[in-house]
């Protein structure tokens, strides 16, 4: 198959100026057979809180209504206090999914969310994903929070622990922005190696870790290529995750894990696990919750707050930990 210029992205001042968008070159990643639109993505980013850049963001999603995804990228200052789930509600209506970053990731950010949806162009061996069930499952998630988390890593400095360390990092994101893959309807899985090999063998330890965490219901959108442009012996991780909860609500808080999970069955397990067990351990909750490591370590600040006093080891409340090498090694 050839390669077409599907995705647009146009980058907003804050006053909602901009100049011609950028044109990316990408593998046509839809089903087989089908036929490509002019315009498959369009990804509008900048400072979007703001009315200038806003309106401009609305008036572009109308101009390109026939694409087939339109993505809005919010930036906003890493001191932003504004609860990250809280978002305009003009780009909510007007934008398939809204994603948020911080202005100093955003450029590295808004590139590898085109990796995340597609293929590119250089690459020399892909494997696309269903790539109209995609976007059926981000439009059908319109109005809910959209969550981002990248991760690389060089197998020459992780060897066989490269496609471990990379999914760490693109989880360690996702679950800082209030992401839990626990309660979303589909996630998009992207991983790019710099060749010859498609990376076949990391994709199925990726899906297996997900599949652990994941609804068994939710659906896994996968795409692996080789990028010519990447450093020799570098995997790339992309995950998205959509339909998670309402995006208008507030983003729970560290220290409001207790609220965060009192409608959720993991805090239940945990409390008769701890109780069970006569102990408090991350890497216990962890291990036989099959969940991430900061999953574990909010359900263990959780507990602190809502078992009796004779379930909690002496000593102060639990805390969000730092993970020992052991709690390290367990993760998987």
């Amino acid at each position: 198959m050839t390669s077409c210029a599907a995705v647009l992205q146009y980058q907003l001042a804050t006053n909602g100026r901009h100049g011609a968008p950028q044109s990316t070159f990408v593998k046509k990643a839809i089903t087989p057979g089908a036929a490509a639109d002019a315009t498959e993505l369009v990804i509008v980013s900048g400072p979007l809180d703001q009315a200038g850049a806003q309106a401009s963001a609305v008036r572009l999603a109308e101009r390109y209504s026939g694409a087939r995804l339109r993505i809005a990228f919010c930036h906003r200052p890493s001191n932003d206090s504004r609860p990250a789930a809280h978002l305009p509600a003009a780009l909510l209506a007007a934008f398939d999914a809204v994603f948020v970053d911080t202005v100093d990731d955003a450029a590295l950010a808004a590139y590898r969310l085109v990796r995340a949806f597609t293929v590119p162009a250089e690459s020399t061996r892909w494997i696309g994903c269903d790539w109209h069930g995609l976007c059926d499952l981000v439009t059908g998630a319109r109005d809910q929070r959209a969550y981002h988390g990248f991760g690389s890593a060089s197998r020459q400095d992780r060897g066989a622990d490269a496609a471990d360390a990379a999914c760490d990092a693109a989880l360690a994101q996702l679950e800082q922005q209030g992401g839990h893959l626990r309660e979303a309807q589909g996630v998009s899985l992207a991983l790019m190696t710099a060749g010859p090999d498609l990376a076949f063998k990391d994709s199925q330890l990726i899906l297996a870790r997900l599949r652990r965490v994941l609804h068994p219901e939710a659906a896994i959108f996968l795409s692996i290529g080789c990028d010519s442009a990447l450093r020799p012996g570098t995997l790339d991780v992309s995950l998205l995750m959509f339909g998670a909860h309402e995006a208008t609500g507030d983003a729970p808080a560290p220290q409001a894990a207790e609220q965060a999970y009192a409608s959720n069955a993991l805090l239940e397990q945990a409390r008769a696990l701890v109780v069970r067990e006569g102990r408090t351990s991350l890497s216990l909750v962890q291990r036989h919750l099959h969940i991430s490591y900061q999953q574990a370590a909010s359900l263990i600040a959780a507990l602190g707050h809502c078992l009796p006093a004779t379930s909690i080891p002496d000593g102060p409340p639990p805390h969000l930990p730092t993970p020992t090498t052991t709690d390290r090694e367990e993760i998987s």
